[in-house]
């Protein structure tokens, strides 16, 4: 399941929102004094009891210069995945409408972001916990009853 919380005041019951999932990715603008906000953030709900798995996503939604330091920095400081998406003019305008396609820097930083994901996702769960797949016969009868949501 993914659910986007939006943007959340720094008081928010973070603990519901990191319960929510196995996974949270904490998305911030790529300039210093929101990348540390994210970072405190992200720093206090990695002490949580069972912490989900976490990823900080610098965003360059105004083409901010963040220096790769910054990122290295934040990555050893709070050990886990930090990942910058640079700036694209695509992406930068009205994205719902754009003709363009992005760029090969801003597809290879969201193919790479994506990649974590879905490590993070798999180390996060207990082996005991991993979905199987179905049946041939229960996959078809799945089918036929209509798509099915799962919560996991």
């Amino acid at each position: 399941m993914l659910t986007d919380w939006g943007v959340r005041p720094p008081a928010e019951d973070l603990e519901r929102v990191a319960a929510s999932g196995h996974v949270l990715v904490m998305v911030c603008r790529a300039d210093l004094a929101s990348a540390t906000a994210a970072a405190d953030t992200t720093a206090a709900l990695a002490e949580l009891p069972q912490p989900p798995g976490l990823l900080l996503v610098l965003t360059d939604v105004t083409r901010t210069a963040t220096p790769g330091r910054i990122i290295q920095t934040l990555a050893g400081a709070l050990d886990l995945p930090v990942h910058r998406i640079p700036y694209d003019p695509v992406i930068g305008t009205d994205w719902l409408t754009a003709t363009g396609r992005p760029g090969a820097r801003y597809r290879r930083a969201v193919a790479r972001l994506a990649a974590d994901i879905v490590t993070v996702a798999a180390s996060s769960q207990a082996p005991g916990r991993l979905p199987t797949a179905p049946a041939p016969a229960e996959a078809v009868a799945d089918h036929a009853a209509g798509p099915v949501v799962s919560a996991g």
